[in-house]
């Protein structure tokens, strides 16, 4: 195995170790028509994991929810990591952060009884705690 593939390798390990065990991933960016997303993944020491989301424009908040994930994955990734929550028998809120360093993409859902609300961003930057 050549060297720079090796050392590839490992930075996406280490990476995917460090967010793997964080217990907050708090990223902070752009949705794709402009609106400021806050979106935090926290894992609590019993391992529930909890969403929040705030959706704002010019200070005021369009949108806001926290819900406790019923379902969390985490696949690392060969650069990244990936983190994948749902909640309710239907899968009524979902979230899917993908993390690549400091940046991040999301893909954000919501369909409960008729409310349906989306957020989809790659313009995330993230940090872990």
């Amino acid at each position: 195995m050549n060297s720079m593939l090796k050392l590839a390798l490992t930075a996406a390990l280490s990476l995917s170790v460090s967010a793997s065990f964080a217990a907050s991933i708090t990223c902070r960016g752009l949705s794709d028509n402009g609106t400021d997303i806050s979106f935090r993944h926290t894992t609590r020491p019993d391992g529930a994991v909890k969403i929040s989301i705030i959706e704002s424009q010019d200070g005021e908040v369009l949108y806001k929810n926290s819900w406790s994930s019923d379902l969390t994955t985490r696949s690392p990734k060969v650069n990244g990591l990936s983190l994948q929550d749902s909640t309710g028998s239907r899968g009524e809120y979902y979230s899917q952060l993908e993390l690549f360093g400091n940046a991040g993409s999301l893909n954000y859902e919501e369909n409960d009884s008729g409310w349906e609300y989306s957020i989809h961003t790659a313009q995330l930057t993230c940090e872990t705690k």
